[in-house]
């Protein structure tokens, strides 16, 4: 194996061993990923929980009565009357719903550039780590073997690292999630996790 893939420690994690791979550039590029996962996790939560109001503003007839908070923002806002108070409410929810798919879009559009990129930056890298090996090395090795490491190993590899931006991605929404319901129904929820737990 060419010595820029030679790890210093043999037993690390799966996670070190990805993030090993990756050049300062690519580091730079996965805490940029990871930033953007944060904020489409702020959103996915923001958007779950702008349904409780939206719906509690359909099914109250009177809001100020049932909520006393909201009265003095809506004393502020000249008491509007409740199908204003739901058209508004209703645009607010589309705009926040649109705002959070494009921003998924973009999201999936940089993800899936640094998993390409990164796939063919490691073929790249690993491509010239073979060339510059003497030639006793090729002599030693099948060269079928030495291709068969720059495509499919690197796709197994491009895969891992899929996965585990999948899990990340997917955990933080739970945590979101987990966190709208602590807020609204604490008690329900510490319930409904400790039965599943």
């Amino acid at each position: 194996m060419p010595r820029l893939f030679r790890t210093p420690i043999i037993d690390m994690t799966t996670l070190q061993k990805l993030w090993y791979l990756l050049t300062h550039d690519y580091r730079r590029s996965a805490i940029v990923l990871l930033a953007l996962m944060l904020i489409g996790m702020v959103l996915e939560t923001f958007g779950i929980g702008l349904v409780i109001p939206a719906l509690a503003l359909m099914t109250q007839s009177d809001i100020a009565a049932k909520y006393p908070v909201l009265s003095p923002w809506l004393n502020s806002l000249g008491n509007p009357s409740r199908e204003r108070l739901i058209v508004v409410g209703m645009l607010i929810l589309v705009g926040v719903y649109t705002v959070k798919a494009l921003f998924l879009a973009f999201f999936a559009w940089r993800q899936a550039c640094f998993v390409y990129g990164f796939q063919a930056n490691l073929s790249q890298r690993l491509f010239t780590g073979y060339l510059r090996q003497p030639y006793t090395f090729h002599l030693q090795r099948n060269s079928a073997q030495l291709i068969r490491n720059t495509s499919s190993q690197v796709t197994k590899t491009i895969t891992a690292i899929q996965q585990v931006l999948l899990l990340l991605s997917e955990s933080l929404a739970l945590l979101g999630i987990l966190a709208i319901l602590l807020v609204v129904e604490p008690l329900g929820t510490l319930l409904v996790i400790s039965t599943l737990a």
